[in-house]
C-alpha cells in the first residue's frame, strides 16, 4: 500500500439537547475512529518499508462551526489533530499524512444543509454570498488536491491542512449567525 485516503464521514443537524448519545457516537466512530483505524492499518504496511502517503477527509468545521454541529465539529477537529499526531509520529519512517478540508461540496451533506433550512432557496444564496469564490465545489476540485497530496510534487508536505473552501472560512462566523436563524425558523414552521 503506498496511499491511503480516508474519506467517510456522517453529519446530521440536530440541537445538542436533543442529541441521544448514540448520534454522538455514530459520528465520531464514523468521521474519527474509522481515520484512526485505517490509519492504523495502513501504517503497519507502510511504515516497514519507510514510505506512504495518507490524506484524511476532514473539513472546514476543524477552524470554524455552525450551531447544531458539535459531533460532527469534534470528529473532524480531532482529524485535524491525528494528521498532524501521525505525521509527527510517522515522519521518521518516510511517511507522509496530510488533510484536505472541504468547505461546502456537491454533496449529499451539501444536500442536508439545504434541506435543514426554513427556505432553501434564501439560505442557498446566502451560502454563495458569503463564499468569496461564490459557488460551491465539485468533488473533483477536491479530489484534485488529494491527488497532489499522494504525488512526489508535495513531497516535503506532511502535518498540513489545506483548505479547498473557496475563502468560506475567512467569512465562516457570518455564517454561524445565518444558520442558527434559518433552523431557528424551520423549526418554528414544524
Amino acid at each position: 500500500m503506498d496511499t491511503l485516503v480516508n474519506n467517510a464521514g456522517v453529519n446530521f443537524v440536530k440541537p445538542t439537547l436533543e442529541m441521544e448519545e448514540a448520534d454522538w457516537d455514530r459520528v465520531i466512530d464514523v468521521d474519527l475512529k474509522g481515520t484512526f483505524l485505517c490509519s492504523r492499518y495502513a501504517l503497519e504496511e507502510m511504515a516497514p518499508r519507510n514510505q506512504g502517503t495518507i490524506i484524511n477527509i476532514a473539513s472546514v468545521h476543524t477552524v470554524a462551526t455552525l450551531p447544531q454541529a458539535a459531533p460532527y465539529a469534534a470528529a473532524k477537529g480531532g482529524v485535524d489533530m491525528l494528521t498532524k499526531a501521525l505525521a509527527i509520529e510517522f515522519a521518521p519512517h518516510g511517511i507522509r499524512v496530510n488533510a484536505v478540508s472541504p468547505g461546502l461540496t456537491d454533496t449529499q451533506i451539501w444536500q442536508d444543509i439545504q434541506n435543514a433550512a426554513a427556505d432553501a432557496d434564501a439560505a442557498r444564496q446566502h451560502w454563495f454570498d458569503n463564499i468569496p469564490l461564490g459557488r460551491v465545489q465539485s468533488p473533483r476540485e477536491v479530489a484534485n488536491v488529494v491527488l497532489f497530496l499522494a504525488s512526489p510534487e508535495s513531497s516535503y508536505i506532511t502535518g498540513a491542512n489545506i483548505m479547498t473552501d473557496g475563502g468560506m472560512t475567512i467569512q465562516l462566523i457570518n455564517q454561524a449567525r445565518y444558520a442558527s436563524k434559518a433552523l431557528e425558523g424551520k423549526m418554528e414552521g414544524e
